[in-house]
């Protein structure tokens, strides 16, 4: 059982702390507020270290993708704008 969230017959097998997952995704950093403002929630904790479910992965650097490709896109329109 976690910190966070009881335990139960859903909660996610395997887990990837933010470390690991800032990892995965550098350069670019991610911080806890950032995922939880996209909606991804901490399903634990490891002493100090959130703890994300690891199938949640592919969702969560989908949804960077999203907020990239968006400020790519208002970039874009303020460069034809100005």
């Amino acid at each position: 059982m976690n910190a966070l969230a009881p335990f139960s017959a859903t909660a996610p097998t395997t887990t990837i702390n933010l470390s690991t997952l800032n990892v995965r995704v550098a350069p670019v950093t991610v911080t806890a507020e950032g995922l939880a403002s996209l909606g991804f929630h901490p399903v634990g904790t490891d002493r100090a270290a959130k703890l994300y479910a690891a199938e949640a992965f592919p969702a969560i650097c989908a949804e960077l993708i999203r907020v990239l490709r968006d400020a790519a896109q208002r970039a874009a329109h303020e460069r034809r704008a100005a």
